[in-house]
């Protein structure tokens, strides 16, 4: 008896704690739709939800315009919402092939989980499903404490991953303009509301290329099946007066060289660079010798020691500096659901925000800017929550650290911090 009226306290509030929430959203959403972003081509778009109790992805819905969107938000109040990057004419049709397919925006997502960083074996936690053995960052492929091989992840999200993340949009947006030809006014940035951003292209130019064409993009932009000519005796050496990957290759080299910067070498996972290429490259005479090489644009860079495979190694090394980090599968998917842009974020209950590439992007702080519930500690606003999670790391949201926490601790905070830890799934109201 005793365990049953303990799992329907559980159940209830679990129950309690969904309730709550979803009155928290539609109160935010009411006051955020008076300031909701314009939708490109919105009655052509394909709508999808996901709720609060169900595992299900509800979809297939198009609207006419943004109250008619609104008005399906506040019946529903789900989860996340998204919308697609292709372009129907049918929308809502059950079928793929009777949405009439018109078209698809070009759309990259970039995510501090595609990076091998530091902070992430910091403050990603992974628990094994049967034993909850806790492992940070990248976790063994089978547990060491039972030998299971599930593992429950938590990924959380800090100044410096989001950082990372702001540096590729950068990125990007160089290769965008500068390399493939897209105008600055076609391009469109926001932030998830988790752990990155995504950029739309939205041009006539691209809109009706199709998944292979598409691929073509991403092979340029992450440098795949890039092909640089060595010679077995003499290294030909791109110069900067060539164009696309090869100018950027050398320029690269060289601000290395310049900066005497072999970090990156040392810091190399892929491929392992030898010590004694690395000793090559700096040493003294060799490094002034190829800046000057590289000044006079000349592509003989003969450096006794060094052949062919030391070369390629190099070169495969500052190819990866260069090339963009993106998730191809998104890229060249021409029926692509995206995170609704002005939308609230489930996992964080943070706002998927648009930027403007000139006048916001430079400035904006993810946890702080994208922060729409309540962060002042008004004891009539602050939420009393239980942690369920084994552990939680600390985190910093509007400036102020939080944490670390473990099971079963009692904690009151602000709105936004009770809010977080509800849509990361590691508390409930009590």
């Amino acid at each position: 008896m005793i365990k049953i009226s303990s799992q329907k306290q559980i159940d209830s509030n679990i129950a309690n704690t969904i309730n709550l929430i979803k009155k928290k959203f539609l109160l935010k959403y009411i006051e955020l739709f008076k300031r909701f972003p314009q939708i490109h081509n919105l009655k052509n778009r394909e709508f999808a939800y996901l709720s609060w109790d169900k595992n299900f992805m509800v979809r297939h819905e198009g609207y006419i315009d943004n109250n008619q969107l609104f008005n399906r938000i506040k019946n529903i109040i789900p989860r996340h919402i998204y919308a697609s990057a292709a372009l129907y004419e049918e929308p809502n049709a059950k079928k793929m092939e009777d949405k009439r397919w018109i078209g698809c925006d070009f759309v990259m997502d970039i995510d501090a989980d595609h990076f091998e960083l530091e902070c992430n074996n910091v403050h990603d936690y992974n628990f094994c499903s049967n034993c909850s053995y806790m492992a940070k960052g990248t976790p063994p492929p089978k547990c060491p404490n039972c030998g299971t091989s599930k593992w429950i992840k938590q990924n959380w999200l800090c100044d410096n991953c989001l950082n990372v993340a702001k540096k590729e949009v950068y990125k990007i947006l160089q290769f965008l303009i500068n390399d493939i030809g897209i105008l600055e006014e076609e391009i469109f940035i926001k932030f998830s509301g988790n752990r990155g951003y995504h950029i739309e292209v939205i041009s006539e130019k691209i809109k009706k290329l199709d998944s292979e064409a598409r691929r073509e993009i991403t092979d340029y932009l992450t440098g795949t099946n890039l092909i640089i000519d060595f010679r077995v005796n003499n290294f030909n050496a791109p110069t900067k007066l060539q164009y696309g990957w090869k100018e950027k290759i050398v320029k690269k080299f060289y601000e290395i060289l310049k900066e005497e910067n072999s970090i990156i070498f040392k810091n190399s996972k892929n491929p392992i660079i030898e010590p004694h290429l690395i000793q090559l490259l700096f040493r003294e005479e060799n490094r002034k010798y190829l800046l000057t090489q590289i000044n006079n644009n000349n592509s003989n860079w003969n450096i006794l020691g060094i052949g062919a495979v030391g070369w390629k190694k190099i070169f495969e090394v500052i190819i990866n500096e260069i090339k963009c980090n993106i998730d191809i599968p998104v890229s060249i998917d021409i029926h692509r659901l995206l995170r609704l842009k002005g939308s609230i974020n489930g996992k964080t209950g943070f706002l998927s925000i648009p930027l403007d590439i000139k006048k916001e992007l430079d400035n904006f702080n993810p946890l702080l800017d994208s922060v729409i519930f309540n962060s002042n500690d008004n004891p009539k606003l602050n939420m009393k929550i239980k942690i369920t999670s084994l552990e939680v790391p600390q985190i910093k949201i509007n400036d102020i650290l939080y944490g670390p926490f473990k099971k079963d601790d009692i904690i009151e905070v602000p709105e936004s911090i009770g809010v977080f830890f509800i849509c990361k799934d590691v508390a409930i109201v009590i």
